[in-house]
């Protein structure tokens, strides 16, 4: 037996698995190809392996970070994404470029905004004739130039937010060099070039973040009026939209792992290193302190106003006019079958879309609308487990049917209440992970966009984890402590 150990052990060392190193898009198939999702490397993923073997991620740089954490065997990006902060000491290297799939990058405008085109367009022309185009390109597409701290020459608070017509600027904050955070504020080449824009022109402008898939229907439904974010300029978008001057290519360069990947430092020096990447360089703790308190708020405000709403639902449930119960049956139905993601797009693209409310009430409004069909079948079902008798007894005594129903039914009631509602509320609490979707900077937002400039995941979603898990755990010890008290 240990004969046979030793030469497994032995056929095994000598059996090495040579390294991958492709040469060309062809070599390729069969091998698991990372992308970003809406890329111009995506179609090309798709194009070159089989559907089963493509990494489509959702933005950013994921398909780098999946590359540098060995989750896939090559990583498709756009060659300029390569120049950025700390992506030299990624354990990747490049294996070639092709340069044959180019496709022209640009901004995109609504069909409807030609005015603001010809605009542009002129602008865009005047920097390009006396130079200051090529100086600004020197810097965002410079592979030599690597701090993007030096790139950044307009501050956030150097562009006005208020003109003759405000401009919200929509992108997904990391995809460098056209647009990614800086010391937590928006830049990167075409932001700065949209920013000189407002400032020349008399605009005021905003920046918003949204998923990179989120933006062509941010752009449509008017919550946005510009997209800068290295969108590739294809037949099917230029049906969609206007697109601005294309004055860069996207080129496809094709990653794989270095050869010592892993072997260059100490544990616990790595472990120093990327905890001052994610948190300490670029003050980019304060994001996940902003996202924290946007989590706050939003879970609050969905659960005070699904509490009330819950309340309102439950009482029609238990009308005894027929048109009122099934009426609320209906939305109390409705609500519990429709996932809460697609229930926001659906508020904040299309019912709300025009109403000039905030993505943050939005959210606000969606999530409270879901977790009070919950509260109303939790109410409804807690007040009948209560004996009929009781409510009889209190009429008996002279108390009001209010009265009956506050000293007598409800705390009652509550003890079959909170047990359940403590587990919503834990659901409502973890559901706001979701709210990055329609451009709100939450906690898992802030993960997002501290991973994809710095490299990293390991702290920034690590913090998030253990700032999610403490608030449940001190959700649920609140109402243990509070069905305890009402116990007695």
């Amino acid at each position: 037996m240990s004969l046979l150990l030793v030469a497994t052990v032995m056929a095994g060392c000598g059996s090495k698995e040579q390294r991958f190193v492709p040469k060309s898009l062809a070599d390729l198939r069969g091998h698991t190809v990372a992308a970003n999702s809406g890329t111009t490397q995506e179609k090309i993923a798709r194009m070159v392996t089989e559907k089963e073997n493509v990494q489509c991620l959702p933005g950013g740089l994921d398909a780098l970070i999946a590359l540098d954490a060995g989750q896939c065997d090559v990583a498709l990006v756009e060659r300029n994404n390569m120049f950025s902060d700390d992506f030299m000491r990624l354990d990747i290297e490049e294996a070639f470029t092709d340069s044959t799939t180019q496709e022209p990058l640009a901004c995109a405008l609504r069909k409807e905004d030609s005015a603001l085109l010809q605009e542009y367009t002129a602008f865009f022309d005047s920097i390009q004739a006396c130079g200051r185009l090529d100086e600004i390109k020197s810097r965002w597409l410079n592979p030599l130039k690597t701090n993007n701290l030096e790139k950044v020459v307009i501050r956030q608070k150097d562009v006005p937010t208020k003109g003759k017509r405000v401009l919200r600027l929509g992108s997904d904050g990391s995809y460098p060099p056209y647009d990614i955070m800086v010391n937590n504020e928006m830049t990167g080449y075409e932001v700065e070039l949209w920013q000189r824009f407002a400032i020349e022109r008399g605009y005021g402008l905003v920046c918003e973040v949204y998923t990179f898939d989120a933006l062509l229907p941010a752009l449509q439904s008017k919550k946005i009026d510009v997209i800068a974010a290295g969108m590739s300029v294809t037949p099917d978008r230029e049906k969609m939209v206007l697109f601005t001057p294309a004055d860069d290519y996207s080129v496809t360069t094709v990653l794989i792992r270095k050869a010592n990947a892993g072997n260059d430092k100490p544990f616990y020096e790595k472990l120093q290193e990327s905890f001052d990447r994610s948190l300490i360089q670029q003050d980019r703790w304060k994001m996940i302190v902003e996202g924290f308190w946007t989590t706050i708020w939003i879970f609050l405000g969905s659960l005070i106003i699904g509490v009330i709403l819950g309340a309102f639902i439950s009482y029609l449930q238990m009308s005894r006019r027929k048109l009122l119960s099934v009426t609320a049956n209906c939305y109390i139905d409705l609500m519990r079958n429709i996932p809460i993601l697609v229930l926001l797009l659906v508020m904040y693209y299309i019912i709300l879309a025009n109403s000039g409310l905030s993505a943050m009430m939005v959210a606000i409004i969606a999530s409270a609308m879901n977790f009070g069909a919950y509260i109303a079948v939790m109410f409804t079902t807690g007040i009948r487990a209560v004996d009929p008798g009781q409510t009889e007894a209190g009429l008996a005594l002279g108390y009001t049917p209010l009265q009956t129903f506050v000293y007598i039914v409800a705390p009652q009631a509550a003890r079959h209440i909170i047990p359940v509602f403590q587990g919503e509320a834990i659901s409502l609490l973890k559901g706001t992970s979701i709210v990055g979707y329609i451009s709100i900077v939450d906690l898992t937002k802030a993960s997002d966009l501290i991973r994809n400039a710095s490299f990293e995941a390991f702290f920034p979603l690590i913090f998030v984890t253990i700032i999610y898990f403490v608030l449940a755990w001190m959700l649920s010890k609140s109402l243990d402590l509070l069905l305890k008290k009402i116990s007695k």
